[in-house]
């Protein structure tokens, strides 16, 4: 049985809790779940994990509850996450022009994408081997994806700034 990512499963109900979750406020968006949907705030993150990956549907509901609570929260204390978000991603463009380092990412990226060409157009003109996993082949090339993607965000953007622009001609089309 395939181990679902339960952040994802976050991000697609409760999308404010999510962004919390990869930014520097990881620990209170994890706590926030924790409290209000386990009533434990002491819990794990692997308790988290598995409340999540267990959750009915009234759970999710929940979820998707705390998530606004969690954005009016944010907004009340003048906490903006995808500033944050945006924030940490600039870190790793400013690590690149301080130590004059714009070969290393360069690459990684370059062996990132190749390798996803690669492997994914060798499995879909050859299939899989019989002799592999398909758990496993699956996995990796799932993981491959996501790199992939990490990579075209670093260099071309993310969709946050695209939803950004389209709440602003959402707000601008509504003053009309």
């Amino acid at each position: 049985m395939a181990k679902f990512d339960w952040k994802k499963i976050v991000g697609t109900v409760a999308p404010t809790l999510a962004i919390a979750l990869g930014s520097p406020l990881a620990g209170v968006a994890v706590k926030t779940i924790a409290t209000q949907l386990l009533g434990k705030p002491d819990a794990t993150e692997q308790e988290v994990e598995s409340a999540v990956l267990a959750a009915d549907p009234q759970t999710l509901i929940r979820l998707k509850e705390l998530d606004h609570e969690f954005k009016t929260t944010m907004v009340n204390a003048g906490i903006k996450l995808e500033e944050i978000a945006a924030a940490d991603r600039s870190s790793a463009r400013q690590r690149e022009v301080s130590t004059n380092d714009s070969w290393t990412p360069r690459l990684l990226a370059a062996f990132v994408v190749g390798l996803a060409v690669i492997l994914e157009g060798y499995v879909m003109l050859n299939g899989l081997p019989n002799t592999v996993n398909e758990f496993i082949v699956g996995r990796i090339l799932g993981t491959l994806d996501t790199a992939t993607g990490m990579v075209l965000a670093y260099y071309f953007g993310s969709s946050a700034s695209s939803r950004s622009k389209d709440e602003t001609i959402s707000t601008i089309a509504k003053m009309e």
